[in-house]
This record gives C-alpha cells, structure tokens and sequence, in this order.
C-alpha cells in the first residue's frame, strides 16, 4: 500500500476514470529512499524483500532486542 501511495495511485486512478489519460508520471521515486520496518518478522521480511528491487535501504527493528 506504501507504494501504491508513494507513486500517487489514487490520482492516477482519478485521471484514469476521468479520461484525462496517464500523462506525466505521478508520485515520487523509491530509489535511494530509507525504509524503516518495525517488526520484522515473516511481514516485515517480506516487505523488505519487495522494497530491495527498488534499491531502498532498508533499517528494521525487532520486537525484542535478543
């Protein structure tokens, strides 16, 4: 969904339904971007491993420490 909201879908969909057509690209790019992932368990790995393609470097932090 944070993609989906980075690169401006909602506005895309609008031009879209109103048949303005695609036009320029909306949004911002991911690449060289920081991510930080709270919980990183089989979600937050998951997430990771779809942010990694976009070359966003990627902090996470666990539940617990140990």
């Amino acid at each position: 969904m944070q993609i989906a909201l980075s690169r401006g879908f909602p506005y895309i969909q609008d031009n879209v339904y109103n048949a303005v057509g695609w036009g320029c690209p909306v949004g911002i790019s991911l690449i060289g971007k920081k991510a930080l992932i709270v919980g990183f368990g089989g979600i937050g790995r998951a997430i990771a491993q779809r942010l990694k393609p976009f070359g966003v470097h990627i902090f996470a932090i666990k539940r617990n420490f140990v």
